[in-house]
């Protein structure tokens, strides 16, 4: 794996020690308020193989639209905060067979604003007209300044385009795009690390919807820590991590989100991801040994994946990890041929889990 791509990058960060805090107690309520007496429910799959690809690999998105089929994966070093030294998007050619012989990649970035950080978080991948392009939340707290990352992919590199940023996006998370390129974002804060409104579990988060012109505006307000967010057949899904739910809108015409209706109670979601006509959604559900894992990686977090059915409201467990000594922390689930990949918030690996019949 070459870094040599991110070099031309400033990776400088000033430390803000009260931002981190006020961050981390943030973390702290919502894991207190969600988390008690969660039950880890019982799943087929309990096991797979490391894939080490680079530090926090928080989010994993599919490309399959060559002949050759890879993952992108959001990578940032977490546990060092604004002091963390990587920062990249990494790719992952998945082989026919052999697990651990898929290439695997640091994606040049080309003509990104010289002196910006780049601290990716949520991704995801769209064909707009003839480009295929991956969108990136980024981060730069030191500066209270959050913005969407368009990149062209064009032969494993990425080409910078242009920042999707509004005044309104100020605790971004998760992004979805759309065919026509525009996007929507959830902000899980209207204040980034606010204790009142974890702790309260305020639904005072917001969707914005960004026009592929830039201009952007607050698509629907009112949901509690807004996280994975992913589009289909007109509709937005969202996961709203402190309200342990899943939601979809409608998209109107004029790009607000209305309709809101909970298709699934589970606890603690993070990433939405798609199989077929199926949510997989990785979730946290003992957050306060997601809060220990956070500083210590030793100690483990369990990680809990579950499929989401259509017009059925009883989530599918598919894959847990109870102890956490398999996977700690898993942020992502994503499903390609008989595979499930899980990303984790902390550590440089994807645990690959043969799927099998379990679909």
């Amino acid at each position: 794996m070459s870094n040599a791509s991110m070099n031309s990058i400033s990776t400088s960060r000033s430390s803000n020690p009260r931002l981190l805090r006020r961050m981390l107690y943030s973390c702290m309520v919502i894991l207190l308020t969600i988390s008690a007496c969660t039950a880890i429910p019982k799943a087929p799959l309990k096991s797979g193989d490391a894939i080490a690809i680079g530090d926090g690999t928080e989010d994993i998105v599919l490309d399959d639209f060559g002949p050759e089929p890879k993952l992108y994966i959001s990578c940032d070093d977490r546990r060092h905060g604004t002091d963390a030294q990587f920062g990249a998007i990494v790719s992952y050619h998945i082989p026919e067979a052999n697990l651990h012989q898929g290439k695997i990649d640091t994606m040049p970035i080309h003509e990104y604003p010289y002196g910006l950080n780049f601290r990716p978080h949520g991704l995801d991948l769209q064909q707009v007209g003839p480009r295929l392009n991956l969108f990136v939340v980024c981060h730069d707290d030191t500066a209270g300044h959050h913005w969407i990352a368009d990149f062209q992919v064009v032969d494993g590199s990425l080409y910078w385009r242009q920042n999707f940023h509004s005044g309104a996006l100020v605790s971004p998370n998760g992004v979805t795009a759309l065919p026509d390129g525009s996007l929507y974002v959830t902000n899980d804060h209207r204040e980034r690390g606010s204790l009142p409104e974890a702790f309260f579990k305020k639904k005072v988060a917001t969707i914005i919807r960004f026009d592929p012109d830039g201009s952007s505006k607050i698509a629907f307000t009112g949901i509690g820590y807004g996280n994975g967010i992913t589009h289909k057949n007109g509709y937005v899904y969202v996961a709203a991590t402190t309200e342990n739910a899943i939601y979809r809108f409608k998209v109107e015409p004029d790009g607000m989100l209305s309709e809101q209706t909970c298709i699934a109670k589970v606890k603690g979601p993070d990433n939405l991801r798609w199989d077929g006509d199926d949510l997989i959604v990785a979730c946290h559900l003992r957050l306060l040994k997601f809060l220990k894992h956070s500083k210590n990686p030793r100690k483990h977090s369990p990680t809990v994946v579950y499929r989401i059915r259509p017009g059925s409201a009883e989530p599918i467990p598919i894959f847990t990890d109870k102890t956490g000594k398999i996977i700690s922390a898993g942020s992502t689930g994503l499903i390609y041929g008989n595979m499930l990949y899980i990303g984790q918030v902390f550590e440089n690996w994807i645990l690959a889990v043969s799927a099998g019949q379990n679909r």
